[in-house]
């Protein structure tokens, strides 16, 4: 179960000249607080800033809606004494990295992909997703490269098709190739040049 919401962080208390509305005494404190939302208890990043007003002499206690104009004034100018801390981002910046890796692993399995197609090798798996509308429902399948002939090259698709690229992955992680009834009989000779036209999702290299 995802535990989420918002908590605020005490920043600091301080002495203002306000008078209590209870009691008339100039003996509040104002305290600044940082609002910040969280996920399972890790601040993801800050909100507002809110202020409580507490009065020593009768111990009443407010909060920044119930504060007078004069209190919001002084509010105003107390808070900026306080900076948000930058562990309140650690969220935010823990899902930036996340990000900005994901996306250099895409750039690099892209290059890699471009790599290989230019230089096949015989065992060099293609990871395909067919856009016939038939295939709608299994559009993803593996071609794997029987051998390399000059410019030729003798593929053997497999026998099974599948409805997402994970669930290849899945399969190829599991060493599903192996088995017997993985791929077809059949062989099918295409020039390099023709690749291109095939929607290739990945190249699978043993060992890379």
């Amino acid at each position: 179960m995802l535990i989420y919401g918002w908590r605020t962080k005490m920043l600091g208390t301080e002495n203002t000249p306000t008078v209590c509305p209870s009691c008339g005494q100039h003996q509040q404190y104002l305290s600044v607080g940082q609002r910040y939302v969280h996920i399972f208890w890790i601040p993801v990043f800050p909100l507002t800033k809110s202020g409580y007003l507490t009065c020593n002499h009768c111990k009443s206690a407010r909060t920044t809606k119930e504060f007078t104009p004069t209190e919001r004034q002084a509010f105003s100018r107390t808070k900026g004494n306080y900076r948000t801390p930058v562990w309140l981002f650690t969220g935010a910046i823990v899902i930036a990295l996340a990000v900005a890796w994901g996306i250099w692993e895409d750039q690099k399995a892209e290059r890699r992909t471009s790599q290989f197609l230019r230089e096949p090798k015989a065992g060099d798996m293609y990871i395909i997703k067919v856009k016939d509308p038939a295939e709608k429902k299994l559009p993803f399948g593996v071609l794997k490269i029987q051998s390399v002939q000059g410019e030729q090259l003798e593929l053997r698709p497999s026998s099974w098709a599948y409805p997402s690229k994970s669930s290849v992955d899945r399969d190829l992680s599991k060493k599903k190739t192996i088995q017997p009834d993985y791929w077809t009989p059949k062989v099918v000779t295409v020039n390099k040049t023709d690749i291109v036209k095939l929607d290739v999702v990945e190249v699978v290299r043993e060992g890379n």
